[in-house]
């Protein structure tokens, strides 16, 4: 909100028994968000996690979001990404989940956050498949030698 960015709202677990989305999206204006029921700007989309139910709406209101937006990314730009997880793993050491947001991640790339440094060694898709290169908007979780977010090459 303070970085005065369009805002999509997913309320979930719609699917769990006595579960009142109505009343949650009724309490978004004490945060400030006015729902577009209500005449806002924000979207609001109820959604299950566990049913998968309202989550094609969801992905529709933010590919409509992004087309408004004209938000693009340029897959031959200087990398950039965001650590959205990172952790140890036994057997494969640290693993970090990632989503690129600019540029085209490959295996053996020299990566860099904060005072840390490191070489891609594995990358896998959202599937759990070996993947080579991941472009911008790619989920993948990544085997670095150290944890990333910015390019250094």
């Amino acid at each position: 909100k303070n970085a005065e960015v369009p805002i999509i709202v997913a309320v979930n677990k719609i699917d769990k028994p006595g579960a009142m989305p109505d009343r949650v999206i009724a309490q978004l204006p004490e945060q400030g968000l006015i729902p577009e029921a209500f005449g806002g700007q924000v979207i609001v989309c109820p959604v299950s996690a566990v049913t998968g139910e309202g989550v094609p709406h969801l992905l529709e209101m933010i590919l409509l979001q992004a087309g408004i937006l004209n938000l693009t990314a340029d897959p031959n730009g200087k990398l950039e990404g965001v650590v959205i997880e990172a952790k140890l793993e036994k057997g494969r050491g640290p693993v970090a989940t990632v989503l690129i947001q600019e540029g085209t991640l490959k295996i053996s790339d020299a990566l860099v956050v904060g005072k840390t440094y490191g070489r891609m060694k594995a990358m896998t898709n959202y599937l759990g498949e070996r993947i080579n290169s991941a472009g911008p908007s790619t989920p993948l979780r990544t085997s670095p030698k150290k944890i990333f977010l910015k390019s250094i090459g």
